[in-house]
C-alpha cells in the first residue's frame, strides 16, 4: 500500500494511515491517522442515496462490523463445540 493520505496528500505520514474499502471493495480510501482533520473532513457521498459520511466514521463503522463478525464467529464455534461434546459425551458436556 502507498500510505498516502487521500485528503491532504501526505506520503507516508508519521502516524500512518487508516484505510477503508468502499464501493463493494472496489475503491480504497486512505487518510492520516494522526491528523483528525483528514479523517473528519474527508467526506464520502453515496451516489445512490446522497447520504454523506466522514472517512473516519466509515472506518469506525467498518472496524465495529469486523469486531462484531469476529465475535459472532467465535460464539458460533463455541456453540458448535458444545453441541459436538453433547453428541460425544451426552448431557454431561453441558456442565463442562
Amino acid at each position: 500500500m502507498a500510505d498516502e493520505c487521500g485528503y491532504c496528500g501526505d506520503f507516508r505520514p508519521k502516524g500512518g494511515t487508516s484505510k477503508v474499502f468502499v464501493n463493494n471493495d472496489a475503491s480504497l480510501v486512505e487518510f492520516c491517522t494522526d491528523k483528525p482533520e483528514c479523517g473528519n473532513e474527508f467526506i464520502l457521498t453515496n451516489a445512490d442515496t446522497g447520504e454523506t459520511i466522514t472517512a473516519k466514521n466509515m472506518y469506525e463503522r467498518a472496524m465495529e462490523a469486523a469486531k462484531q463478525k469476529a465475535i459472532n464467529e467465535a460464539f458460533a464455534n463455541v456453540v458448535d463445540e458444545v453441541e459436538l461434546q453433547k453428541k460425544l459425551y451426552g448431557t454431561s458436556a453441558e456442565s463442562a
